[in-house]
This record gives structure tokens, C-alpha cells and sequence, in this order.
């Protein structure tokens, strides 16, 4: 069944990883503006809801798995957003754009050396073997423009490797924000916004749901305009 957003709807049945609540998060979160890349983009759920954020924006989402891109380019051409968003079968690390990107956003592949998922293409989505931190941030940063915003989520376990690499190839860290999953819980995931030039940096926090387990008003905030629930 597809998943029903208020704008548009995700048909994510070819795809390896499927719609979650961390990537509605993240594209409720992440800035954008100008031509706009989205690496991995899977469903194309982040580009289709940064193209509802953001009315003058165009977006290229890419990815190494056919039957992902054959998922992003129909949920887009069934979208309001359908003249806006282009997917193609790319890699990152050899993709190559006449013109660079204002915006980057990445929900990156994580695990170093946890058991492989049984399904070969989950498993090219979610490992590091596909695309290492390393390449993923020299790849990012040959794409974009002096001003980019780079953003991407990441898992608390991998936020001190991910930063690392980032600082290394010379993106500054200049936002993020914490992510826990319940009130008082430790910090699940981080949403990160890096650029080529430093910023004050913006730390701040979220909890998707109360300590009674309903959701929090600052989540529902963020995503109301994409959640038909709320």
C-alpha cells in the first residue's frame, strides 16, 4: 500500500529501505534552496517533501539501485512536484553535474560492521561498504557550490566517525539537532547541516514522543503539514 503524505503519496514496494519516521523527520528539517541533490534518494521521499517546503527549488535524486530510482521517478511524476524533481541511476562517487548543488542532503548508509541484512539490496542501502563516510563527504563537497548546505541523519553509534570525516575533507559543522525517540531516552539520531564555511553553531533537540508515549508537540509541529494523522 502506498503511504498517503497530504501532498503526495509514496509507493515504496520496490524499494530496499522503506519510508520512516527518521526520514520524514530529516526532510522536515533539512534546508534547501536553488538545485538541490539528494543522494541515495530511495522512495524520493526526502525530495518530494523538500519540494513541497520549498516552491522554487529542483531537485536530482540519485542512487545505484535501479528499481529505487524506478520508485522515485513514478512517486514523482505522480506528485503536484512532478516538473521539479529529476532521478536517475547514479553513483555518487562518479556522478558528475554541469553545474554544482546549493543543497545536498544524504540519508546515508551506517553500519560498519554489524551482520548483513539477508536481502542483498537492503543491505547495499544500509552498510558502508557501498559508500563510506569518507566518500560520501569528498563526493558531497566536489558537488557542491561555496555556499552549500550539506545535511544528512545519522544514528548517534556513527555521529563521532561521520563528523570526523566531514571535518577531515573540510566541511564545519554549523547545526544539528538531537533526536530522541521518547522523553529521557538516550539520543537516538543526529540531524546534521555542514557547510564550507563556519557558522555559530545551532545545537538543539527533539523528542518524537512524550514520556506517556504520545507524540511530542515539537514533532508534531515539524511534520504537520506532511502527516495526514495530525
Amino acid at each position: 500500500m502506498p503511504f498517503q503524505f497530504k501532498q503526495f503519496f509514496i509507493d515504496d514496494s520496490l524499494c530496499a529501505m522503506k519510508v520512516s519516521t527518521d526520514a520524514v523527520l530529516f526532510g522536515c528539517w533539512a534546508n534547501a534552496n536553488g538545485h538541490t541533490l539528494d543522494i541515495g534518494t530511495g522512495s524520493g521521499v526526502l525530495s518530494l517533501i523538500l519540494a513541497q517546503r520549498f516552491g522554487d527549488i529542483k531537485i536530482t535524486g540519485i542512487d545505484i539501485d535501479s528499481q529505487a530510482v524506478m520508485a522515485a521517478s513514478t512517486n514523482a511524476a505522480n506528485s503536484p512536484f512532478y516538473d521539479r524533481i529529476r532521478c536517475v541511476k547514479e553513483d555518487v562517487n562518479e556522478f558528475v553535474s554541469e553545474t554544482k548543488f546549493q543543497s545536498i542532503i544524504c540519508n546515508p548508509p551506517y553500519f560498519d560492521n554489524n551482520l548483513k541484512a539477508e536481502d542483498a539490496r537492503r543491505s547495499l542501502a544500509r552498510h558502508t561498504d557501498s559508500l563510506s563516510f569518507a566518500q560520501l563527504a569528498q563526493a558531497a563537497w566536489r558537488l557542491a557550490d561555496d555556499h552549500c548546505n550539506f545535511s544528512l541523519i545519522i544514528p548517534a553509534v556513527s555521529y563521532d566517525k561521520l563528523v570526523q570525516q566531514c571535518c577531515d575533507q573540510g566541511w564545519i559543522l554549523n547545526k544539528q539537532l538531537q533526536i530522541f525517540t521518547k522523553l529521557n531516552n538516550p539520543v537516538s539520531r543526529y540531524l546534521l547541516q555542514f557547510g564550507k564555511h563556519r557558522e555559530k553553531l545551532i545545537k538543539q533537540s527533539l523528542s518524537i514522543h512524550q514520556a506517556d508515549g504520545g507524540y511530542s508537540d515539537e514533532f508534531i509541529s515539524l511534520t504537520k503539514d506532511f502527516y495526514l494523522k495530525f
